[in-house]
């Protein structure tokens, strides 16, 4: 490969980098939203590591939760700091006209788990379309994210 060739490339490299940085330095962005639903006792995607133990030949079987102890996480991470309030508000499936909302005070670790138990779940489902806000200390909005459905 000469060097006219490598050239135009390693410039475009070199740009990339440098966006890359700059959008990160003193940006709020919210990085991660993930979601886990507890319904059983063993999550299916873990049914295969657990359920077939060869090795040991300990049977576990795998039961559903309680009504009142099956819930849905969401684990959120963001970029930035100065956030005063998260702020997480969903729609659920069997109510999908209301929108349901909770905030909580970010700790300094930049993650924060919001978690739809109880009754709020049971009655209303599994969550169907979200939307995570990331407030300053005058409410105003920092960054948000939001699902496909939103």
């Amino acid at each position: 490969m000469n060097i006219d060739r490598c050239h135009p490339y390693l410039l475009s490299a070199l740009c990339l980098m440098i966006a890359a940085c700059s959008a990160t330095t003193g940006k709020h962005r919210v990085v991660e939203v993930t979601t886990t639903l507890h319904t059983q006792t063993v999550s299916p995607q873990d049914e295969e590591l657990l359920m077939v133990d060869r090795a040991s030949r300990i049977n576990f079987a795998v039961h559903s939760l309680s009504p009142g102890e099956q819930y849905e996480a969401f684990y959120v991470r963001w970029d930035g700091g100065g956030i005063h309030a998260v702020k997480f508000e969903y729609r659920q499936v069997n109510r999908p006209d209301q929108i349901l909302s909770q905030t909580l005070t970010p700790s300094a670790r930049q993650t924060c788990n919001f978690r739809v138990a109880g009754n709020e779940f049971l009655s209303g489902g599994s969550i169907s379309a979200w939307r995570v806000t990331l407030l300053s200390n005058t409410d105003s909005c920092l960054a948000e994210k939001h699902s496909a459905l939103w």
